[in-house]
């Protein structure tokens, strides 16, 4: 069964019908590999028989009379958690992390809410009527993210607005030392 081979993409040809084969020159594969990896964490595990599903690419990247990528196509649309809760987490977390200078090679903190869902007991596909439960758990989850992101940021701006002023002061004196010259 063809399945996609982003991480974290659990699509298979029971969930999504139109999957693209990864490109045969080895580079642009390098190419889309790098992109993946840039957007996930993770790097992927791709070979040439591979699979990409179309999820993972935006409307403007299809041709308009034949459903076919275009040639300069690249793999954008990432979405590596579960909920739309988590869905700001993941869509911004890679610039949060270089803005916060935090990096991480593993899972994706967003991806934690998989994780603990599962470790609270709830079964995320389940028809039981828990989806309240499991929307009321993310939200929750998605709150402490939230949080933690505000506070970071916080954190960094205070440190570079203290870096700035230094710099600011030691201009005005390098300033106040060539006017007295």
């Amino acid at each position: 069964m063809v399945t996609c081979c982003v991480p974290f993409c659990r699509n298979s040809a029971r969930q999504c019908s139109n999957f693209i084969p990864v490109p045969k020159s080895k580079k642009l594969r390098a190419i889309w590999a790098q992109v993946i990896s840039s957007h996930c964490g993770v790097s992927p595990v791709m070979s040439a028989k591979s699979h990409i599903c179309s999820e993972h690419f935006g409307f403007d990247q299809w041709t308009r009379k034949a459903h076919k990528l275009k040639p300069n196509a690249v793999p954008r649309k990432f979405k590596l958690c579960i909920s739309k809760y988590c869905e700001d987490v993941v869509l911004f977390q890679s610039k949060e992390a270089k803005l916060v200078g935090h990096r991480t090679k593993s899972a994706l903190p967003c991806c934690l809410c998989f994780d603990r869902l599962s470790e609270s007991g709830v079964e995320l596909n389940s028809s039981d009527g828990s989806s309240h439960k499991q929307g009321c758990l993310l939200q929750q989850y998605y709150n402490e993210h939230d949080d933690q992101k505000q506070l970071k940021i916080m954190e960094y701006a205070r440190d570079r607005n203290v870096e700035l002023r230094e710099q600011i002061a030691a201009i005005q004196a390098k300033l106040i030392s060539l006017g007295a010259s």
